[in-house]
């Protein structure tokens, strides 16, 4: 009996030790000098923009990974990714450029469009931000330059919630709030120089030194949360990322997790060593990828991380407009694999159901319901994505 316990004890340890390795952040085939500063998810598809070694593609759970650009973009460092519809559009050094066969091809967009640094998409509006700002309303292929009405133009990351686009800047020490597609902004009254922003619903944080902050009613009041190690550990904090419950930062230290808000704070470096810079967050239906400086693309299973579904914050600029909305409704940029579409109230009661829906962009009428909040949940072979509407 005392051999079978021990028997039985020592496959548990092995056991919880082969779970500890698979859970563990795994380095990728992607160039381990590689600088990322960007993913994009696009169903199987990977993308990582690197400052480095221009376009980098998986196809398969970042297994391996190949350059994309023919070398073109070696020498252009790439900052952002968007698509609209079938187009995937970049913003690097020099300008903007789109891919509509999966990256295989690029061509770019007017001359005089450089350094651009991010990108959103609200309906059929594209807004490009960088040391000058732009919007497009056909897929890209034509610009109108917007007036910037702060110091300087050098916006450097993009958030949006609904029809409000949020952004951080370089220079101005306020988080800025537009609701006109980038004619006008505001300051949110929030003081600080900030890296990095994400939006999750009514949600928002930013990160900032060493510490995160968050809102809960779209950025009119803030919270500091609590600081992720010390000054002497954590100079900077580059990236941010909601999966499930856990809220994840990207550090000059590594990755740090907090599960309740950013109130407190712990070390997810398991694998990772704690002098490697990470620089971007991307988030595939199994995999959590992180990109560093020049330490190349590290994986972590999301079956590690205690994610309940595979819901994921718009990885496939879904958007909804308008909204809120008085009834009709217009979805821009369901992939060509949706399966299902459903709309259902606050107390989870389905009213509305759309299957394979064989469109991009298609209008959904709800001015029978009642007015409140609904979900939209668009189903894919891969993936589930749920945007939250609000009827008036």
């Amino acid at each position: 009996m005392k051999q079978k316990l021990i028997l039985i004890a020592f496959l548990l340890q092995i056991t919880f030790m082969a779970s500890n390795v698979r859970s563990q952040w795994v380095q990728t085939t992607a160039p381990h000098n590689a600088w990322e500063t960007c993913f994009f998810v696009d169903g199987d598809n990977i993308y990582a923009g690197t400052s480095n070694h221009g376009i980098l593609l998986s196809t398969n759970s970042g297994v391996s990974w190949k350059d994309i650009g023919n070398s073109f973009f070696d020498t252009i460092p790439i900052f952002c990714f968007t698509k609209i519809g079938n187009t995937i559009i970049t913003g690097t050094t020099k300008g903007l450029f789109l891919s509509s066969d999966t990256g295989k091809t690029w061509t770019t967009t007017v001359e005089y469009m450089r350094n651009i640094h991010c990108l959103a998409v609200i309906g059929t509006k594209i807004i490009a931000g960088g040391y000058d700002s732009f919007v497009s309303s056909d897929s890209g292929m034509s610009w109108t330059e917007l007036d910037f009405h702060f110091q300087t133009n050098d916006f450097n990351r993009f958030a949006v919630n609904g029809t409000s686009l949020f952004a951080t800047t370089s220079s101005v020490d306020s988080i800025l709030v537009s609701t006109d597609f980038g004619s006008s902004w505001k300051r949110l009254g929030f003081i600080g120089i900030f890296k990095c922003i994400i939006s999750n619903g009514s949600d928002l944080f930013v990160g900032r030194s060493n510490q995160v902050c968050h809102s809960t009613d779209n950025g009119i009041t803030w919270k500091v949360c609590s600081m992720l190690g010390d000054f002497n550990e954590v100079h900077t904090i580059y990236a941010l990322a909601v999966i499930g419950k856990n809220l994840f930062a990207g550090t000059d230290a590594g990755i740090f997790l907090s599960s309740d808000s950013g109130t407190s704070w712990m070390k997810f470096n398991t694998g990772l060593t704690d002098s490697i810079s990470v620089t971007t967050f991307g988030v595939s239906t199994s995999y959590f990828f992180a990109g560093t400086d020049k330490d190349g693309i590290w994986k972590h299973p999301l079956a590690g991380l205690d994610v309940k579904q595979k819901y994921i914050a718009n990885p496939l600029n879904i958007s909804l407009f308008p909204n809120p909305t008085n009834g009709v409704i217009t979805i821009y940029g369901a992939p060509e694999n949706t399966s299902q579409v459903t709309i259902a109230n606050i107390l989870g009661e389905k009213v509305l159901e759309l299957t394979n829906p064989h469109s991009s962009n298609f209008t959904i009428d709800l001015s029978k319901q009642a007015p409140g909040i609904y979900y939209a949940k668009f189903v894919t072979t891969n993936s589930v994505v749920v945007k939250k509407i609000l009827l008036q």
